[in-house]
């Protein structure tokens, strides 16, 4: 079993309330509740979900530049023939 250690949270009333009464409705303990809480929004920090991560937009968009510009000079020259007609 793991070490369980007491400690004293401030925390508004009628939230403290209605903690109690969904650990009621899910017959489980106040402590469970906030330990299950807890755990939940720490993992979540610790792995950044998959929708959140933006490489998964890696690829998805399309600029319309079909080469690698090695200056931002050239690229400006390209837009610029582009939007004379050249």
């Amino acid at each position: 079993m793991q070490n369980l250690v007491k400690t004293t949270l401030t925390i508004p009333e009628e939230l403290l309330q209605q903690a109690k009464i969904t650990a009621i409705k899910e017959n489980t303990t106040l402590s469970q509740l906030v330990r299950e809480g807890l755990f939940e929004r720490v993992q979540l920090k610790r792995s950044p979900s998959k929708s959140k991560d933006p490489m998964r937009l890696l690829g998805k968009f399309s600029l319309g530049i079909n080469k690698i510009y090695n200056k931002r000079s050239d690229l400006y020259d390209e837009h610029i023939k582009r939007k004379m007609g050249l």
